[in-house]
């Protein structure tokens, strides 16, 4: 994301670190899940 201005002189910026964060979260939660989903499905085929 391109900044334009200052950090704090749009009122979306608080927004964009907040969506920041809960993207980035949301990303280490779905890897945590496909993670154990494979571990899983491989200690099954064992």
């Amino acid at each position: 994301m391109t900044k334009l201005q200052g950090p704090d002189s749009q009122p979306s910026a608080a927004f964009t670190r907040i969506y920041d964060a809960v993207f980035k979260w949301g990303v280490v939660l779905v890897a945590n899940w496909a993670c154990i989903y494979i571990v899983l499905r491989l200690l099954k085929f064992t």
